[in-house]
């Protein structure tokens, strides 16, 4: 048994991903104390629990241009990285399912929360939430009636919402749905994040010039 251990894999995959590492422990365990079986079983189901957590707590992101080009990053990577005034843009990195959609929710708004105390300290309006899906392969009708309810919630408060990089299936289900035509409006849908904040900004200064007319 002891030859079988390959003690330098070992160390690299502790270094590369604790988890993993841990999952092999554990298979380790169970085959060395228990059974095979036992072992191998411990380990697959911590892997299934492990790719199950990734589906309904999926990453999302505020991304911010990197200065003096047309890119956008995560901010908490690229701290140098700059905030859009009155423009918040996120990223959702997975496909939204049941299982998701209720996450993700409470992640949009608590990022626009954030986002208008943030607007607050600084004298300004958080007025557009722009949602890069290019990393949502998927979506479903519940995942739908989630950017239904996000989009109530947010005019509201009179913030608009504007999609990029929507992939062929996902408009393809929004479009069948009526979200993009009858609630966000077909004109803010954008093929890119920079195309996204030109439009935003350009809506941003009519908004000025029509109130600085008024006054």
């Amino acid at each position: 048994m002891i030859g079988l251990i390959k003690v330098k894999e070992f160390s690299h995959l502790y270094k590369v991903d604790k988890f993993d590492f841990f999952i092999c422990m554990v298979a380790f365990v169970g085959v060395v104390f228990f059974t095979m079986v036992i072992g191998l079983s411990a380990s697959v189901g911590l892997s299934v629990v492990r790719a199950l957590l990734h589906v309904a707590r999926p990453t999302t992101c505020k991304l911010g241009n990197i200065a003096g080009t047309e890119i956008f990053r995560d901010v908490r990577h690229y701290p140098n990285a700059r905030n859009i005034p009155g423009v918040l843009v996120l990223r959702l990195g997975s496909p939204i399912y049941f299982v998701n959609a209720g996450y993700l929710r409470e992640r949009i708004l608590r990022w626009v929360e954030d986002e208008e105390n943030d607007c607050k300290i600084d004298g300004q309006d958080l007025q557009y939430v722009v949602l890069d899906l290019g990393g949502v392969s998927s979506i479903d009708n519940t995942g739908i009636g989630m950017l239904v309810e996000v989009h109530k919630s947010l005019d509201r408060k009179g913030i608009r919402i504007a999609l990029t990089n929507p992939r062929l299936e996902v408009t393809e289900k929004l479009v069948l749905f009526g979200y993009i035509k009858d609630v966000i409006g077909e004109e803010w849908v954008f093929l890119t994040v920079k195309d996204a904040i030109t439009a935003c900004r350009y809506a941003l200064q009519r908004s000025r010039s029509k109130e600085d007319g008024e006054v």
